[in-house]
């Protein structure tokens, strides 16, 4: 029997992709492995909770936040405490001066090509040295690490290509849906709630400038479309609010904030089409979400989201505004029946993508790394 300590930092919906890729793993690895002993770390608004809800699992409270020095201190001094045979880090920031086994989960590159103070809300003084050492305890992560896990066969060639990693220490473990995109939904009408009279477009994920929103705004203004943005409030959202104001478009685009997965679920499922404009994606899980809810997905053809999303999408070049609005039209205008055939082709293909699966992967390569 092994000791395993899983940061749970990152969890839960408020978290977006990181803490649904959090919770959703642990949730399955704690079902199907019944012999090792886990560790659950947590902050501290989410320990009563994660206690809660797997009773018979040890957590202890690891109050840092990402990204900082507090986090380098504690870690390891929590981890020396506890002796755990392997620690899993879902994301890049390792304890650095941790000397025991990890298996490290990089979701993508994205902050290597994507930099900059208008990527932060940071002086340029402060963030310079910070964007270094993120550098540096990306690269630390990369060597230190028994074994890195990827979503897709794009994010291991571009980890590869980058760091001249051995291919066979980066495997890919795809993510899942969770089972409540595929529910019936019960109920209030949510669409209606949310004062959604007619057709709409849904975007869901955050503001940086990779998510590529402005052009998909732009297209939205010249196909007069009702676009639904689903993120948490930050100073970015505030930057973007004053450039759809410029742009004119404050009449057709609407900011719910976060919503419950089951809110989420029922807005893809009341809409014209699911759009995800994006530049760079490691695995583009809200696309497959808006499958499993039933709506078309409306993708950009960059990066990993072919591979993803195959031929069960409707791609875009998502630098061409004509192009995004076209096939924005395409969705508005689809007969009935070549959309009820597409939904129903998307619903069964996001349906073979389980947590259970990707559990199971996770856990063969514990056992990799617990061997090496």
């Amino acid at each position: 029997m092994a000791r395993i300590v899983i940061d749970c930092r990152l969890w839960g919906i408020k978290h977006t992709g990181l803490g649904r890729y959090t919770e959703n793993l642990v949730t399955q690895i704690l079902k199907k492995d019944h012999v090792n002993e886990y560790i659950l770390l947590t902050r501290t608004q989410d320990t009563a909770l994660i206690s809660k809800t797997f009773p018979n699992v040890k957590v202890i409270e690891a109050e840092a936040r990402h990204y900082t020095i507090k986090e380098q201190l504690l870690l390891p001094v929590i981890l020396f405490r506890l002796k755990p045979d392997l620690v899993h880090i879902p994301h890049f920031n390792i304890p650095v001066a941790w000397p025991g086994k990890i298996v490290v989960t990089i979701h993508d590159l994205i902050t290597h090509k994507f930099h900059g103070i208008n990527q932060t809300t940071l002086q340029p003084y402060v963030y310079w040295p910070k964007y270094a050492v993120h550098r540096l305890v990306f690269w630390l992560s990369i060597w230190r690490a028994s074994k890195i896990i990827v979503p897709t066969n794009w994010a291991k060639r571009e980890l590869v290509n980058a760091y001249g990693v051995t291919p066979g220490k980066v495997l890919v473990t795809p993510e899942a849906v969770s089972p409540i995109y595929f529910a019936n939904a019960k109920g209030e009408n949510i669409p209606r709630k949310f004062g959604l009279q007619e057709q709409y477009l849904v975007y869901t994920g955050n503001i940086y400038e990779h998510k590529n929103l402005k052009r998909l705004v732009m297209a939205v203004v010249s196909t007069d479309t009702k676009l639904l943005i689903v993120c948490s409030r930050s100073v970015f959202l505030e930057r973007f609010e004053n450039e759809i104001k410029k742009l004119g478009a404050s009449h057709l685009v609407t900011f719910l904030g976060n919503v419950t997965d089951a809110h989420l679920r029922d807005l893809y499922r009341g809409s014209l089409a699911l759009v995800t404009p994006s530049l760079s994606e490691g695995f583009g899980l809200t696309g497959l979400e808006a499958m499993g809810a039933g709506t078309i997905v409306l993708s950009s053809s960059a990066s990993c989201l072919p591979e993803v999303y195959k031929n069960f999408a409707i791609y875009f070049d998502p630098l061409d505004i004509k192009d995004i609005a076209q096939k924005i039209r395409i969705a508005m205008t689809m007969p009935e029946k070549t959309r009820r055939t597409m939904i129903s082709q998307g619903v069964k293909y996001a349906g073979g993508f389980s947590w259970e699966e990707t559990a199971k992967r996770t856990l063969k390569i514990y056992e990799k790394a617990l061997r090496s």
